[in-house]
């Protein structure tokens, strides 16, 4: 996926996003927004269902 997305993160106490554009796999441009309010669990783990939720349409 290197190269694939440009994006920009935000991260606030208790908020956390990613925005950006992405090239998946099929060649098709997709624009994206991950916001997630309110989590009570540690901001990598956030990340991390970030990241798994945009490898996902990548690869759809």
């Amino acid at each position: 996926m290197s190269g694939a997305i440009r994006a920009k993160t935000g991260l606030l106490d208790g908020v956390t996003t990613i925005s950006g554009v992405m090239e998946t796999a099929a060649g098709e441009r997709v624009l994206f927004s991950i916001i997630v309010n309110g989590w009570s669990c540690e901001a990598w783990q956030i990340h991390d269902m970030e990241h798994a939720i945009l490898l996902h349409i990548y690869q759809s």
